[in-house]
């Protein structure tokens, strides 16, 4: 019998851009807390992605954002380097 874990955020835009906000976070935590907003979206979880790729880009670019988005996306961020 194995048992699956699946993480998910409570107020999930709160918490990305709380986390973009702070200097100390870089691109990589970001593209993980990407991914759990993600995950928090497809579990019925509100998540305003328009305010949230806002703040990417006025962080970093739009560069930056497609790098988070493709981290998230294909789980890289939780690994090695990229």
């Amino acid at each position: 019998m194995s048992t699956e874990f699946k993480a998910v955020l409570m107020m999930p835009t709160k918490t990305i851009l709380r986390e973009i906000a702070m200097p100390e976070m870089k691109r990589r935590s970001i593209a993980m807390t990407y991914a759990l907003c993600m995950r928090s979206a497809a579990a019925g979880e509100a998540v305003d992605w328009a305010a949230i790729n806002k703040a990417i880009m006025d962080r970093w670019s739009v560069s930056g954002l497609a790098w988070i988005k493709t981290q998230a996306a294909s789980g890289k961020c939780f690994g090695g380097a990229a």
